[in-house]
């Protein structure tokens, strides 16, 4: 497979979400096909090394820098691409690759990426991790509270139901919220049912 240049790669981040650039062609859609036939632990396996020896080069390279010496060749995508494209299971990757796409102004593909961690089976080996990296800006509770403000209900009643079941027993503000999301359905349930004001009949 060529490996596109630093460049290139980055240009196409900076103009085409992460889900194009995995179905469209490239070396990212060759990478999930390639691995689409191996079983799930080898692309767990395969994307665990990738995503991790990416950070590792990433800080060597940094750390050998300030000597004045060069380091070692890079990636030529920013972390997490290639291990997600490897595994989309892969949750560090998909935390990732959901802030990278947040950062570039693509809210509602980071949305869906982030959405993807709060569907993972709950005894996911890196679950925890990640909602732990996240802190504040992914925490389930966080993002559920954003989809209830956003009227997206539904949706938030699972994402708030997901954090419930995950957090220690003494952490309320999931349930909290869940209570306000119930309070804010049967506000919008009223407003809906009564007449405009303003509305002359």
């Amino acid at each position: 497979m060529k490996r596109k240049s630093e460049n290139d790669s980055m240009k196409m981040v900076k103009k085409t979400s992460f889900c194009t650039l995995v179905r469209n062609g490239g070396e990212l859609a060759e990478l999930r096909r390639d691995y689409a036939s191996r079983s799930a632990k080898e692309r767990r396996n395969a994307a665990d090394w990738e995503y991790h020896s990416q950070m590792a080069t990433e800080i060597f390279n940094g750390a050998v820098s300030q000597s004045g010496k060069e380091g070692l060749g890079e990636s030529s995508w920013p972390a997490g691409y290639v291990a997600l494209a490897m595994d989309p299971l892969y949750a560090p990757a998909i935390l990732t690759v959901g802030s990278v796409e947040y950062q570039l102004g693509r809210k509602a593909e980071a949305m869906e990426l982030f959405k993807g961690l709060t569907e993972l089976p709950k005894n996911e080996e890196d679950l925890h991790i990640v909602i732990d990296k996240a802190g504040d800006f992914l925490h389930l509770n966080d993002l559920g509270y954003s989809l209830l403000e956003a009227g997206k209900f539904d949706e938030a009643e699972d994402v708030l139901k997901r954090a419930v079941s995950l957090a220690p027993a003494d952490y309320e503000f999931p349930r909290n919220n869940l209570n306000y999301l119930a309070e804010k359905k049967k506000e919008t349930g009223r407003k809906k049912d009564s007449p405009k004001a303003g509305v002359v009949r």
